[in-house]
């Protein structure tokens, strides 16, 4: 897999401002020119902007720079609300660079209230596109059944000839089973490029996860030898076993689907291999990260 571009990388602190400003208080006016001066954004909110606006946008710095062990990283937005801090890069390398310059500084020579409590609730948000080295579809056990299955029901509704393939991926979990700062994470999505042949094998990917960049070869393992690679070819051949379950009886059109969930908790074999794949999918899903310099 080969990373094409690297979108946003963004960081988000969750921390009530009021609780790490100086105890005896700080003039807006003056952190916003110390900030400009030490950051060089070249666009910050106005201060005429009315309050309302600010508490629900957030009071914005955008296309600064900083310096972080020996590499520059361009930042293309601070913004800052009541309860924390936004910060957008490249990358999240570059948005964590910035927040630990920025929180070092803001302690050290201005008396802000900073510690160990202000990184207690991070999130990530990573954009890029993607460019495999296979199709999705070749690391997908029993795919192309699959594909057939589908093809032929949309070929007989419309007349279509042309082959299905994966177009989008996402990865999700039961937002209703979890703590709400955990329903505020993004899904784990890759879309194919609009308007990009299939052949190309572009996509663009999110997650909430770091960006991780690889430096300078920008150069991964093939996907049939990582971690998604596994996870997509569990979650297919579970997908297949459900479709099959659902077809097997001598029924015609669409009709047969709306049997599946009877079909599918009569069948033992379904059921044993449902709870086989999924243990499989969370915990490939628990270790999937990033990799550096094309290596786990």
């Amino acid at each position: 897999m080969k990373v094409i571009a690297n979108h946003v990388g963004r960081v988000v602190i969750l921390k009530p401002i009021d609780e790490i400003t100086p105890s005896g208080g700080i003039a807006p006016d003056d952190m916003r020119s110390l900030i400009v001066e030490r950051y060089g954004f070249t666009y910050v909110t106005s201060g005429s902007t009315p309050l309302e606006q600010i508490q629900k946008d957030g009071f914005k710095f955008q296309m600064g720079k900083v310096q972080s062990s020996n590499r520059m990283f361009v930042i293309e937005e601070l913004s800052i609300f009541n309860d924390g801090i936004v910060v957008a890069g490249k990358t999240t390398d570059a948005a964590e660079a910035f927040i630990a310059d920025l929180t070092q500084w803001a302690k050290d020579s201005h008396g802000f209230r900073i510690d160990e409590t202000f990184w207690k609730k991070k999130l990530f948000l990573s954009e890029m596109t993607v460019q495999f080295d296979r199709q999705i579809s070749e690391v997908i056990a029993s795919f192309h059944q699959i594909s057939k299955v589908v093809g032929d029901l949309y070929g007989g509704t419309y007349g279509l000839s042309s082959p299905f393939n994966v177009s989008t991926l996402v990865l999700d979990y039961d937002r209703a089973s979890v703590p709400p700062l955990a329903g505020t994470i993004s899904a784990f999505k890759i879309d194919r490029r609009i308007a990009e042949p299939f052949a190309d094998n572009r996509f663009f990917c999110t997650a909430a996860l770091r960006t991780k960049s690889s430096g300078r070869t920008r150069t991964y393992n093939p996907p049939v030898n990582s971690r998604i690679g596994q996870l997509l070819r569990y979650f297919a051949g579970l997908c297949f076993k459900l479709l099959r379950c659902a077809f097997a009886q001598k029924t015609n059109g669409l009709s047969s689907c709306f049997y599946l969930p009877r079909r599918a908790l009569s069948c033992f074999q379904l059921r044993r291999a449902v709870g086989k794949n999924l243990a499989k999918i969370f915990s490939s899903f628990a270790a999937l990260r990033v990799v550096r310099n094309g290596r786990r």
